[in-house]
């Protein structure tokens, strides 16, 4: 097989999967979808930063060689000081310099999109270049350890630069999230570090079980950022409030010979939602005017019509009568 068709493979497998996390977490975005456009800017961008990524890594080992000869930077120092700031601090800087100031970032989901989006795109080329170096059985492991690793870490600064954007008291969630992302990213460095080498059998399942757990708060962790900036969203359909229930006012029935004034005088009565009359609950169906309104009664039986001593009845087993 040729270099290029091996090149073309890694990129193949590690891609199809990205586009899986890609659609799972662009579902999210429920209210206001982001342009594809700017999601595959952010995509290609995050691709972008891992050669600088190893640039910076790279000569930052050269130089581990001289403050640490004659081997350099011990791997869980390297990983912890070097590695996990390094990544983040990129990712984060593509979504704060490029997605921050758009006009399209207007709701704090946006910030999760362009960031996860971001980390997606970064460890899709890591795994293959991952996969060229140590074959294609790791792309199936780090294409669900790793890229949920990117995803959560850059996905926790986008929540707090979505969440400051629009809310300036939360300024310093940015950079309590950027922390927290470089200290689970390192962390996560750390346990793959030690899983690699020849431990106990319990020190591996120790280190499996604290590698499972982490990655478990940090997506649960994200899933709890994407409900918050949701619910933060300016485009979030409004519910209507529910209807306040108005008090019954009771009142008394004027008697049929009342005369047009006292008719007059109780009209604020017959425009009341209900009345309670000595036969039971009456509900006033039309108020244009206190003389002509309409009283439905509700009687006990349902079963049939009844006779009583106000009207007629109606076939529905109620009776109607205009008051006055």
């Amino acid at each position: 097989m040729s270099v290029w068709m091996t090149i073309l493979l890694a990129l193949t497998a590690a891609l199809l999967p990205s586009l899986l996390w890609l659609w799972f977490f662009l579902s999210k975005d429920r209210y206001d979808p982001e342009p594809r456009s700017m999601v595959a800017k952010a995509f290609l961008l995050g691709m972008a930063m891992v050669p600088v990524a190893l640039f910076i890594e790279n000569r930052a080992m050269e130089l581990g060689k001289c403050w640490f000869p004659p081997v350099g930077i011990p791997n869980v120092l390297f990983a912890i000081f070097v590695v996990a700031p390094v990544e983040e601090l990129l990712k984060s800087f593509i979504v704060w310099t490029w997605f921050y100031p758009d006009p399209e970032f207007n709701e704090p989901m946006d910030g999760i999109v362009y960031a996860t989006t971001t980390g997606i795109g970064f460890a899709m080329l890591e795994n293959a270049l991952y996969m060229l170096r140590m074959g294609v059985q790791v792309i199936v492991l780090r294409s669900v350890v790793s890229t949920l690793l990117h995803v959560g870490c850059t996905g926790m600064v986008g929540y707090g630069l979505g969440r400051a954007k629009f809310n300036p008291k939360r300024k310093r969630l940015v950079g309590r999230m950027l922390v927290t992302a470089i200290v689970v990213h390192g962390w996560f460095d750390v346990l793959i570090s030690y899983g690699s080498k020849e431990l106990p059998w319990s020190l591996h399942l120790g280190t499996i079980a604290t590698l499972v757990a982490l990655l478990f708060w940090l997506y649960s962790r994200l899933d709890m950022e994407i409900d918050d900036s949701l619910r933060h969203s300016p485009f979030r359909p409004k519910r209507h409030p529910h209807k306040s229930r108005h008090r019954h006012r009771h009142h008394k029935v004027q008697p049929e010979g009342r005369s047009s004034q006292s008719a007059a005088q109780g009209s604020a009565e017959w425009d009341s939602e209900s009345i309670l009359t000595k036969e039971g609950r009456a509900e006033v169906t039309t108020s244009e005017h206190p003389q002509g309104g309409y009283l439905r009664y509700e009687d006990d039986d349902p079963d049939g019509p009844h006779d009583g001593p106000h009207g007629s009845t109606d076939p529905g087993g109620g009776r109607d009568q205009r008051p006055g």
